[in-house]
């Protein structure tokens, strides 16, 4: 029982770390974005003076 148990404890582990994984690559890719799009405004900002 105490097997299963282990088994079912890793596999939950296995899971958050995926479901972790996932949601720190779209953080990062949102702030990638964000950074994209800050510096064209600053360029368009450059430009227009």
């Amino acid at each position: 029982m105490a097997d299963l148990d282990q088994r079912l404890r890793s596999a939950n582990t296995d899971r958050w770390s995926i479901c972790t994984r996932s949601r720190q690559e779209v953080a990062a890719r949102q702030g990638v974005r964000r950074q994209d799009l800050t510096s064209a405004a600053a360029a368009a900002v450059s430009s227009l003076r």
